[in-house]
């Protein structure tokens, strides 16, 4: 993903809200929610930081699942270690 789309974006965001809606067990995740108001613990954190590493592929601390705790925070984390790991293969 050297040049992120719209489309792209879309899809790395639908996908990160539906399993974080899996995870907390709440049938929307919306971009403002607060994870921690949504049930967040760290045993929940522990099993995002697992997620984004399978399907993302990006290495990530419980602390910076913690660091971020609004939805739009942790999709644009997401989509930047992705744009960036792009970047150092070119």
């Amino acid at each position: 993903m050297t040049e992120a789309t719209g489309q792209d974006v879309g899809r790395v965001e639908q996908r990160v809200k539906f399993e974080l809606s899996m995870l907390l067990g709440v049938p929307v995740v919306d971009n403002e929610d607060n994870l921690f108001r949504l049930g967040m613990d760290s045993l929940t954190a522990t099993r995002i930081v697992a997620f984004l590493k399978i399907e993302f592929g990006v290495d990530t601390r419980i602390q910076t699942v913690f660091e971020r705790p609004r939805v739009e925070d942790l999709v644009q984390y997401v989509i930047s270690e992705l744009k960036r790991r792009a970047a150092s293969e070119d």
